[in-house]
């Protein structure tokens, strides 16, 4: 898998993103989680689980959108919208880490997974959370929490620089065995892997070997 901090681009603006694999650096902050596929699948198998990091490594937009209604008639449709991803903004409402973990269940679909032949859903699951990323210490358990809950993305608000940005990204990975090809920035991430590898649909092993920045 290659190494997403080599496409890291110039920030032309405040509200320009400037992307490399697996993050976008904006007013706010996407870092997106790339999960290589294995051989879970072996016909049709996706370069990534991630539809919208498999966008950005072809180098191509991806294009999403934002919901706050936690609803199950909600997440089943936006599970099968024609878009890359979709993201809950929790900066501006309430905190509902319970409603989002059900969503995530809901957006589930079997069907899409038997058409496609593969683990990969047709919309990837974001999240915005309340904390900034310059406030660094307050964002750690949000990360922990979301990862496990089985998001493949998170919206960081506020990232300033990137000492900041790489405090963050640390907390999206986890601890890398000495043989790891990419072994910086170290990873700080707990293991426990809660409801993700039932999203993801992928064992541990796999999850704890893949799912990484």
């Amino acid at each position: 898998m290659p190494n997403p901090l080599r496409y890291l681009a110039r920030r032309q603006s405040d509200y320009r993103p400037a992307v490399f694999q697996g993050v976008v650096v904006a007013a706010t902050v996407l870092a997106a989680l790339l999960l290589s596929s294995g051989t879970f699948f072996a016909q049709q198998a996706p370069l990534h689980l991630n539809p919208a990091i498999e966008k950005l490594a072809a180098g191509q937009p991806m294009i999403g959108t934002q919901t706050d209604d936690f609803s199950l008639q909600n997440c089943h449709s936006l599970a099968r919208l024609d878009m890359d991803y979709f993201y809950f903004d929790m900066e501006h409402g309430p905190l509902n880490l319970e409603g989002l973990a059900y969503c995530v269940a809901a957006t589930v679909d079997k069907a899409a997974v038997l058409k496609k032949g593969n683990a990969q859903p047709k919309v990837a699951l974001f999240a915005r959370f309340p904390p900034y990323g310059r406030d660094l210490e307050s964002n750690d358990w949000i990360v922990k929490q979301a990862l496990d809950i089985g998001l493949m993305g998170i919206i960081f608000n506020g990232v300033d620089n990137k000492e900041q940005m790489m405090r963050l990204v640390r907390y999206m990975r986890y601890p890398q065995q000495k043989t790891s090809q990419f072994p910086q920035p170290p990873g700080l991430r707990g293991f426990a892997l809660g409801n993700a590898t039932f999203v993801w649909g992928i064992s541990a092993v796999e999850y704890e070997q893949r799912a990484d920045l």
